[in-house]
């Protein structure tokens, strides 16, 4: 079994925050 190390998912949950954080922002806008 394959253990992520941070370097490996750090970039991506950097990612997913930036997404989730810009479709909120844009959710509250459009309220």
């Amino acid at each position: 079994m394959h253990f992520f190390s941070y370097e490996e998912i750090h970039p991506f949950c950097h990612l997913l925050s930036n997404f989730l954080l810009k479709y909120i922002n844009s959710d509250v806008f459009l309220m």
